[in-house]
């Protein structure tokens, strides 16, 4: 089979990185500066914007031969950006994809690092990254940069393109019929997509963003005096309870502030110094502290900044571990 090596070089308004090669492909402004193609072996030839198109080329793009196989590193950008005008290129059985075959091979994807990798003789050019900026994106006024000198310039880069991934392919084992498969099945069923209940999406979306600003508004109202109390300090709101080991569940004080903290626990109590929820339910890691007797009589108490090992939820309501069980659980050794 006769191998068509083909790198394109554009430029767009829609952001690449951002927006993924489907709506870039997609996007109105997306146009094709350059394109570098070469078969087999042959001498390298270069497309410019507004020129004609070669026959070879012209060709091969409207109707693939079945005995071509086109290549390209990364090849599903050029398939869906060339695919816009030739609807033929869009199948990816007429591709192969050399930065899968880099990575069957257990080399990088990028053809920079994966040709350095194998030790090519040619490398790609480092000036690249600047001329895509230079002249793929919009300037600053929102216009395109079409100064020719550059132009050239990003002619010879993609040209340097070409034939590094020629050498980079060639120097590699072929992929597998399974391998070729495999990245047609998932070329396919990227193509196809999956359905998107979008108006639930947003709804979603909505529902989340409001109930932050509820919950975060209730934080706020009582972060600062918790900040400003040392363990032990009872003041603050909510509820405060010892909990005994073995009793699976929370034993309020009758009079925290009376009673204070015990002078000694049972081995493995602790204490539950606050409890706070948001408007919503959800609860929050915050707001408590723990007791670990020492040397079996007294208190040592930990910082309050310290991960939490109970959470708890509504300001009356139960307490209960990070497995969401509804008993405080005893957590002895910690």
């Amino acid at each position: 089979m006769k191998r068509f090596w083909i790198d394109i070089e554009t430029r767009s308004r829609c952001d690449l990185v951002k927006h993924g090669v489907y709506r870039y492909a997609a996007d109105p402004s997306t146009e094709i500066l350059i394109i570098c193609f070469a078969l087999d072996d042959g001498l390298i030839k270069t497309w410019h914007r507004g020129q004609a198109l070669p026959p070879l080329l012209g060709g091969i793009l409207a109707k693939p031969p079945r005995d071509v196989q086109l290549i390209a590193h990364n090849a599903s950008f050029e398939r869906h950006v060339l695919g816009r005008t030739f609807r033929a290129v869009l199948d990816p059985r007429h591709w192969y994809c050399t930065a899968t075959q880099a990575r069957a091979s257990a080399l990088a994807g990028s053809l920079d690092s994966a040709s350095r990798m194998l030790g090519t003789k040619l490398s790609k050019n480092r000036r690249g990254a600047e001329l895509i900026r230079l002249l793929s994106m919009p300037q600053a006024d929102g216009s395109f940069n079409d100064d020719p000198v550059l132009l050239a310039e990003f002619a010879g880069y993609c040209r340097d393109d070409v034939a590094v991934m020629r050498e980079l392919s060639k120097g590699l084992p072929p992929l597998t019929d399974e391998a070729r498969a495999l990245y047609t099945a998932n070329e396919l069923i990227n193509d196809r997509g999956l359905p998107i209940d979008t108006e639930l999406c947003t709804a979603a979306l909505g529902y989340a963003e409001r109930a932050a600003v509820a919950d975060q508004a209730f934080l706020a109202q009582h972060s600062q005096r918790l900040a400003d109390r040392e363990a032990g300090d009872v003041e603050f709101g909510g509820e405060v309870a010892l909990h005994q080991p073995g009793a699976g569940n929370v034993v309020p004080f009758k009079d925290p502030v009376a009673e204070g903290v015990p002078d000694s626990l049972p081995e493995g109590a602790f204490l539950v110094l606050g409890f706070f929820c948001g408007k919503h339910g959800a609860p929050f890691r915050v707001l408590y502290g723990t007791a670990f007797p020492a040397s079996g009589t007294g208190v040592s108490w930990p910082s309050l900044d310290r991960e939490p090992l109970v959470v708890v939820q509504g300001q009356h309501g139960c307490a209960h571990d990070d497995r969401g069980s509804h008993e405080v659980q005893q957590r002895p050794g910690v």
